[in-house]
């Protein structure tokens, strides 16, 4: 039987999350994989785009929201982990 990478990746993104549990960390990693995940489908649809061609506002907006919230997050770990450093 033959299975399409779609279907290898809801397999494999099912595992994951099965073996990640509840815990934070293993939580926390296993949004972030799915994240990339769909970061890279995007960036692979945006790259066939034409330059000029338009988004919805409200996809935009979101994109940027994510994308500032995102950062917040990663500036509050390098942060924390300096401080960690500094002791």
């Amino acid at each position: 039987m033959k299975i399409s990478k779609q279907q290898l990746q809801k397999i494999i993104r099912e595992e994951i999350l099965n073996e990640t549990g509840h815990t934070d960390v293993p939580s926390t990693r296993s949004d972030l994989m799915t994240i990339m995940e769909d970061c890279n489908d995007m960036l692979k649809y945006l790259s066939q785009a034409p330059e000029d061609a338009s988004l919805p506002t409200w996809w935009t907006n979101k994109v940027a929201i994510a994308s500032s919230y995102l950062n917040t997050c990663r500036d509050y770990l390098l942060t924390a982990e300096s401080k960690d450093e500094s002791n």
